[in-house]
């Protein structure tokens, strides 16, 4: 069948390139030249390793295609997913700008019924309301057919985000009683091999779907950092514990790392958007804002742990920093706590040298900091290593040479805590990392 895609974002291509791959014909449509031209060119901005090469058989075979003309695209599919961005609004809400500029121009543009499915995060009655703003553009043009509406979230991983469309744990339908949904169900059986997991539920349920599934990452990784931080204050080491509490069944291990907080474009936005949705309900959100808060300390936190090791000054002090991207295998440095933790040393006169693997482009990095694409280079004539993603290739690397290379720092502050600290260690570093209690008189006594 013919699909179209509104927004070619990550959550929009990667559903239009294995949806292609299944056999469908892909119209995709995004507002932005440059992003037309960059896709058309292979060019999708993302690291996932099965990006690329998917999106360049689909477009050799011709089952997807990319154009700003948003209108022509409807008018060509029956079916129209919508994932434009609902970035964060200076209130920390939701800002629905792009949804209903798109629900304007289907309205204005369709002649016959289209099943629509908006894939977008948003905010409990948002579909309603693209519902009824849709009905009421097709009447001011005297037509009288009523389309089918739907919420469809998305679950997706950065990094890994083809691999989790092709075997999806859930597929979440938000409709009205009586919608036909069978065109979507069927549209993505492939992804879905359980009937059990197809979840047909009211729209305003499957709007929530997505917020509490963010929030409840958000939650455990503050949760975590938490008790890290009381932890600390009592001398004791977290990961004893933690390694405890993970064998509990009734809990489990996934986002149970203490570090630098989480980041990236979905996390903080949404947690903050529930917050909001809470509060225009009347609601004290007294849960989320203390998640939100927590977060917001963890790097603060950690910088301060490299500035008392520099007795409280780090004007002049060359910095290596591995990392910047919010999460390795991604290119992605929205509300990066690399990002942060880069900008507080420039602030506070360190000279700064980064490497990331996955970043090329340095414009975001503010004034004075250099990036440099050898992870080995930016470790010369260094004071310290920071350390702000858990790249394979981190923990992987050298440290044995490293350490016997006079030029390069002899301690190290890591803020994923993915490296091999008893090797560290046992090699003589002085070696800082999230969950554990630190003296510097007895820092390499520490396990």
């Amino acid at each position: 069948m013919n699909v179209a895609v509104i927004g070619s974002g990550y959550v929009g291509l990667v559903a239009g390139v294995c949806l292609a791959e299944g056999g469908h014909r892909v119209f995709c449509a995004d507002n932005s030249e440059q992003r037309v031209c960059d896709l058309n060119e292979v060019k999708p901005g993302s690291h996932d390793p099965e990006l690329t090469p998917l999106l360049t058989q689909e477009l050799q075979k011709n089952m997807i295609s990319f154009t700003a003309d948003v209108k022509s695209v409807v008018q060509n599919a029956k079916n129209i997913i919508v994932a434009v961005g609902t970035p964060e609004g200076e209130d920390g809400r939701a800002n629905l700008e792009s949804i209903f500029d798109v629900c304007k121009v289907i309205g204005d543009s369709i002649t016959e019924s289209k099943t629509i499915m908006i894939k977008s995060t948003v905010p409990i009655g948002t579909t309603d309301k693209f519902r009824q703003l849709l009905l009421d553009r097709l009447a001011n043009r005297g037509l009288t057919f009523n389309p089918v509406v739907v919420h469809t979230p998305e679950f997706l991983v950065a990094g890994k985000a083809i691999e989790g469309f092709k075997e999806l744990d859930r597929l979440v339908i938000g409709c009205k009683p009586g919608d036909d949904v069978q065109s979507i169900i069927d549209l993505f059986s492939p992804y879905t091999p359980e009937p059990s997991r197809v979840l047909i539920m009211d729209t305003k349920e499957a709007e929530l779907c997505k917020y509490m599934n963010n929030c409840m990452l958000a939650t455990r990784i503050s949760f975590v950092n938490e008790m890290s931080n009381i932890a600390k204050a009592y001398g004791v080491d977290i990961y004893g514990p933690l390694r405890s509490m993970k064998l509990d069944k009734r809990i489990g291990s996934h986002y149970l790392h203490p570090g630098l907080g989480y980041g990236g474009s979905c996390l903080p936005k949404d947690v903050k958007a529930l917050i909001g949705m809470g509060q225009d309900a009347g609601y004290d959100v007294a849960f989320l804002q203390a998640v939100d808060v927590l977060n917001d300390g963890q790097v603060p936190i950690f910088c301060n742990t490299i500035k008392e090791y520099f007795n409280g000054s780090l004007a002049g002090k060359k910095i290596a920093v591995w990392g910047v991207s919010f999460k390795a295998g991604t290119v992605d440095t929205r509300k990066s706590p690399g990002l942060q933790v880069i900008d507080f040393l420039n602030a506070n006169g360190a000279i700064v040298k980064l490497y990331d693997s996955n970043i090329k482009d340095c414009e975001f990095l503010p004034d004075g900091v250099s990036i440099n694409n050898s992870k080995e280079d930016v470790l010369i004539d260094s004071d310290a290593l920071v350390v702000c993603t858990d790249e394979q290739e981190f923990a992987e690397f050298n440290f044995e040479e490293m350490k016997k290379n006079p030029s390069k720092p002899d301690v190290i502050f890591d803020g994923k805590g993915k490296l091999k600290l008893q090797l560290l260690r046992d090699l003589g570093f002085e070696y800082y990392v999230a969950g554990k209690f630190h003296n510097r008189d007895d820092a390499l006594d520490q396990k």
